[in-house]
């Protein structure tokens, strides 16, 4: 039989493990693009996508769809932030050629980010 101390550090366990794969869980939600970018190697014009994504170890992938059409696809990585962040964000960095390219996602209401770079 178990101690009580042992028992209490297998229930602890549990639940952060629980509580671990419920902040990475896999989502959808919109994602408004205000200018032309970039996601990946694809190219995102103006306007409202349906954004979803899924989560295997340490890999997201992230899927762009609008009007029922997937338009973009990118690999990245769920990573915590210090903040709350109050709505969506995208992040993204720009090229001497003019492109703008995603290069994070922030989730409303989460401290977690979707990244596609290294940090």
């Amino acid at each position: 039989m178990l101690n009580r101390s042992t028992m209490m550090k297998t229930v602890v366990t549990t639940l952060l493990l629980i509580m671990g794969s419920l902040l990475f869980a896999d989502g959808s939600t919109t994602l408004v693009v205000s200018r032309p970018m970039l996601l990946g190697s694809d190219a995102l014009s103006a306007g409202e996508y349906r954004m979803q994504w899924t989560s295997a170890g340490e890999t997201t992938t992230v899927t762009l769809a609008r009007d029922g059409k997937v338009v973009a696809s990118a690999k990245g990585r769920i990573v915590n932030r210090d903040v709350k962040h109050n709505r969506m964000m995208i992040v993204s960095a720009g090229a001497a050629d003019g492109t703008s390219t995603i290069i994070e996602i922030r989730l409303a209401g989460q401290k977690q980010a979707i990244l596609f770079r290294n940090e």
